[in-house]
């Protein structure tokens, strides 16, 4: 994920605006990632209340909430159709 958030940042270099949203936005969501694994697994001792598979459990949803912010990030480097009116930043192709 970090290998392709630098390759947008570096795609878009010229557009300050564009770089300062989308610090913003990758900081909002690693705050997003670990506030919502910490709603997930909320006991103060996860070991006692969630068991030996805490960890493991733990990575898991970490991965999952990772694959589905490359995915968002994807559309940055691979564009969506042309004609999508919603496209924003997106490029188009």
């Amino acid at each position: 994920m970090d290998r392709l958030y630098e390759m947008i940042l570096q795609k878009f270099s010229d557009d300050a605006i564009f770089i300062a949203k989308m610090q913003a936005a990758q900081v909002a969501w690693c705050r997003f990632r670990d506030a919502h694994i910490e709603a997930l697994y909320p006991a103060e001792n996860k070991a006692i209340a969630y068991g030996s598979a805490y960890q493991r459990c733990r990575r898991m949803a970490i991965v999952a909430l990772t694959r589905q912010r490359i995915e968002q990030l994807h559309q940055w480097l691979d564009g969506v159709a042309e004609g999508d009116v919603c496209a924003g930043s997106l490029p188009l192709y």
